[in-house]
């Protein structure tokens, strides 16, 4: 199964704004989901340039909500108290098949 981990930055210009420490602490950031992702549980992961304010996601593939709810608790700019997720199921996640 396929959910969605959606990433809440502290303010909508924090892409254009962050401090030096809060820098680093995106950079621990990409690690974090880059294991994941070469591991295959995450076929991708990045911030969205939405106009309102930008956030990130990842598409995770986990057994369940729980399990991805879990990645969250450990994630490093979570961790810090410098963002916040929700994490949404893909019923209907349409993706290559195997092969």
């Amino acid at each position: 199964m396929f959910f969605l981990y959606k990433l809440t930055p502290p303010r909508p210009t924090f892409l254009q704004d962050m401090s030096e420490e809060e820098a680093r602490t995106m950079a621990e950031h990409v690690a974090y989901w880059r294991v994941h992702v070469d591991a295959g549980r995450v076929p991708v992961f990045s911030p969205v340039a939405d106009p309102g304010g930008a956030w990130g996601f990842a598409v995770v593939r986990a057994s369940s909500e729980d399990e991805v709810r879990a990645l969250g608790e450990k994630y490093p700019a979570v961790t810090a108290s410098l963002a916040t997720y929700d994490v949404y199921a893909l019923p209907g996640a349409v993706v290559p098949a195997a092969g």
